[in-house]
């Protein structure tokens, strides 16, 4: 996986640090075969308290069919220690080739895509 973080345009000079990133991932020995590019926007405060949003356009074989998709997912992390809130869901719409009407929803887990997914 690359990792490529930006300057915001314009920083702002307090509050939360605002960030943004393009990521390169590469998925193998499960039922997702291939690669995505990753389009992340960020805001933290300090270590421990921050979100994120993110667009990944994922391009491969999904349980055998071939084609790309898109997922939109994000999570939140607080710092009191509760726990961090995931969330993430197929772009309705957005399969393409033997993954058109591909269905459901995701979360990223260590970098990790993790799929509940419809072929139809």
């Amino acid at each position: 996986m690359s990792f490529e973080p930006a300057e915001w345009p314009e920083p702002p000079r307090e509050g939360m640090r605002l960030g943004r990133a393009e990521l390169r991932k590469r998925f193998s020995g499960g039922d997702l075969e291939g690669s995505s590019v990753v389009q992340m926007l960020s805001a933290r405060a300090g270590q421990s308290a921050g979100t994120y949003l993110a667009l990944e356009h994922v391009s491969g074989r999904l349980h055998g069919r071939s084609g790309t998709f898109v997922v939109q997912h994000g999570a939140t992390a607080h710092a009191d220690e509760r726990a961090d809130t995931s969330w993430g869901a197929v772009v309705e719409g957005s399969g393409t080739g033997e993954l058109a009407g591909l269905r459901g929803s995701c979360r990223v887990v260590h970098g990790l895509l993790e799929l509940d997914y419809d072929l139809g």
